[in-house]
Formats: C-alpha cells, sequence, structure tokens
C-alpha cells in the first residue's frame, strides 16, 4: 500500500531464459473505496537507485510494459507523481511468453501443414469439361431449342 508521496522501488529477478518475453502488469486500486487509480511506472534493470533506464508504461488504469529480460536484477519505480494519490493499493503480476515455440508447438504445427497438404492434394483438379459452358440443346431437326414461355400463345401481357 502505497501511504505516503515517497518513491516505491518494486524488485524482481527473472529466473527464465532470454527467449522469453516479458511482460509487467500493474494495477493500482484507491483504499478503502477500491476506485481503480491511474498510474504509470518506470522499468529499470540493476540495483535500484543507480539502475539503468530500460521503459516506461503508459499513463492508464493498467498499464503494462513488456520486454526480453536477461538474469540479472530489475525493478519498477512508482514516483509520487505517477499515482493520482497516497493510499493507493498496487498490484502486478509478471507474465513470460516464449518466442521460440516448444517441441509439442511444433509438432502441431508440422501435423496442421501436412494436413492442409493432404487435403488440397485430394481436391480433383478442374477438368476442360468442367470450365466450358455447357452446349445448346437441339431439337431433332437440329435448331437450338427456345426456352419454353409459361404464358399461352396469343395471350396478352399488360406490364
Amino acid at each position: 500500500m502505497l501511504v505516503r508521496q515517497n518513491t516505491y522501488d518494486f524488485r524482481f529477478t527473472p529466473s527464465f531464459s532470454s527467449n522469453a518475453v516479458t511482460t509487467i502488469f500493474a494495477h493500482a486500486t484507491r483504499f478503502p473505496s477500491g476506485v481503480d487509480q491511474i498510474m504509470q511506472y518506470q522499468l529499470y534493470s540493476g540495483a535500484p537507485g543507480a539502475g539503468t533506464f530500460l521503459g516506461q508504461s503508459t499513463l492508464d488504469f493498467g498499464p503494462s510494459i513488456a520486454f526480453n529480460p536477461f538474469h540479472g536484477d530489475y525493478y519498477i519505480e512508482i514516483t509520487p507523481r505517477q499515482i493520482a494519490r497516497s493510499g493507493e493499493v498496487v498490484s502486478g503480476m509478471i507474465a513470460t511468453a516464449s518466442a521460440v515455440p516448444e517441441p509439442d508447438a511444433w509438432a502441431l504445427m508440422t501435423l496442421g501443414v501436412l494436413s492442409l497438404g493432404m487435403v488440397m492434394r485430394s481436391r480433383k483438379e478442374p477438368t476442360l469439361a468442367s470450365l466450358t459452358p455447357a452446349p445448346a440443346r437441339l431439337t431433332p431437326r437440329g435448331h437450338a431449342a427456345r426456352p419454353v414461355s409459361s404464358r399461352p400463345r396469343g395471350a396478352r401481357l399488360d406490364l
């Protein structure tokens, strides 16, 4: 809980490989009313106060930053001007997603591509007969048949 106009540093050390994309999500809520607050924070690598600036979140209700971590220490810093008031409860989460697909994902992708290939191969190729229009019907005397009208001969057609 942020109770004074202080600068707060939240430290973390990733224990995963650097081929993962890491996203930090943070959320601030006014205590005890539970009203969401706009917040913003910066991401640094190294020790608090002497770290290297990596990026800044947007000024939003649930800001996030995505980055590719290396082994080492990181921290996010929240300054008094980045929170609307004193008395907010800040919560957050660090989520990772592997940038390189896992072996089971490769197997599923390969199976999908092979399935598409089999479907494409099993479809019949269009033949010349299916692409040309059907010939006109001929009467027994060799003349082209006329369309049959639904009205009797000599009937008047009013439009």
